[in-house]
């Protein structure tokens, strides 16, 4: 990549009509900085911090800080399914999965036989148990098949605790 700037860096001295070994002399200073400077600065051995993950701390703070806004605001508004559908699928999202579990039982008090609701309250109830599939959770699977019969959250949830249970 030096050989290819100092040989164009060399073409446009030329065709400046200026000093060739000003343009050398010059192409080998910047890259002589450049490689001190990576010498004394560089780490070719230091892993890497892609964007994304140098942001995601940063954002799953402010999003923390939304979920407690919305949190005091379902406290004052409990009626709310929008609300609390919102916050437990948010913090499903972030891997607040025990937080999610309590927001989504929250929703299946004000909507008792949606189970769609009681699927997705059952999963993050087992993501909150390391993958175990408590009663609560086996009771809400039951349900959400037995009110959609192709529900394949409810479907692969009851497969896998049946499997845990050594139940083919």
């Amino acid at each position: 990549l030096a050989l290819a700037c100092v040989a164009a860096l060399m073409l446009a001295v030329r065709r400046a009509g200026g000093r060739v070994t000003l343009g050398i002399a010059v192409a080998f200073a910047v890259s002589g900085i450049a490689l001190a400077t990576y010498d004394q600065l560089g780490a070719p051995d230091m892993p890497d911090q892609p964007y994304a993950a140098r942001t995601d701390t940063a954002a799953r703070g402010e999003m923390q800080g939304l979920l407690g806004e919305l949190t005091r605001r379902l406290e004052a508004e409990p009626q709310r399914l929008d609300g609390w559908l919102l916050l437990a699928r948010a913090r499903l999202k972030i891997g607040d999965y025990r937080e999610a579990a309590e927001a989504f039982a929250r929703a299946r008090t004000l909507a008792p036989d949606n189970g769609e609701i009681a699927g997705e309250f059952a999963e993050a109830s087992i993501h909150a148990a390391n993958g175990a599939v408590n009663d609560d959770a086996r009771a809400a699977l039951k349900f959400a098949a037995a009110k959609d019969p192709r529900d394949a959250k409810a479907l692969f949830y009851l497969g896998h605790d049946a499997r845990a249970r050594d139940d083919f």
